[in-house]
């Protein structure tokens, strides 16, 4: 398994939220929502990743800066998958948070999906720029919230090719092989024809 981390460089919408533009970089300002019990979605998008397109997805991570008015309020960050500005997925909740100062919480792992479907949980889903998390703060007791920056952590697996013996282009071109010949692209695989493969 595989892993990449990239950050959100633009603000698709800010929900409510003053100054969203601050959540983009790690400028200890933040983005912020004044007293409430629940905040607008903040909606940041474009990673910059660049990842095989044919890549699949076994896990997302969400990191967030947060800061809180006021502590002991019963507040957790909601994240959540968005495609061209519109919720998809599902939204994963935080622990429980607490922080009147700048602090990180995580939002899930290896194995969280956020409730997409296979065909979003690709490489070449990942790289679109219209593809991003929506944040949104919740409360029992009114509170603001702040969010400095956030990060999104993809897991991914790549299929490796692997000929081996059989008829067709790659025993003509090859010859007779009596073990399999590692590492060939997907391109490779097709050019040669007849070839099982294995991640």
């Amino acid at each position: 398994m595989s892993e990449v981390t990239g950050h959100p460089s633009v603000v698709n919408s800010s929900g409510g939220w003053t100054g969203g533009g601050n959540a983009l970089t790690l400028n200890g300002v933040g983005a912020f929502y004044s007293s409430t019990t629940a905040t607008g979605f903040l909606v940041l998008r474009d990673y910059g990743f660049g990842l095989p397109a044919d890549a699949e997805v076994t896990g997302l991570k969400v990191r967030a800066r947060y800061m809180l008015g006021t502590s002991g309020v019963g507040a957790v960050l909601n994240v959540r998958p968005t495609q061209s500005g519109s919720l998809i997925g599902s939204s994963v909740a935080s622990s429980a948070l607490n922080s009147t100062s700048f602090e990180d919480v995580y939002v899930g792992g290896p194995g969280e999906l956020f409730g997409l479907s296979s065909g979003e949980l690709t490489g070449a889903f990942f790289n679109q720029s219209s593809t991003g998390f929506s944040f949104r703060g919740t409360s029992d007791s009114a509170t603001t919230w702040f969010l400095d920056y956030t990060e999104l952590t993809v897991y991914y697996t790549v299929a490796t090719f692997e000929p081996t013996e059989g008829s067709g282009a790659l025993q003509r071109a090859l010859g007779s092989v009596s073990r399999p010949i590692p590492n060939f692209s997907k391109a490779e695989a097709r050019a040669f024809g007849s070839v099982s493969y294995k991640r």
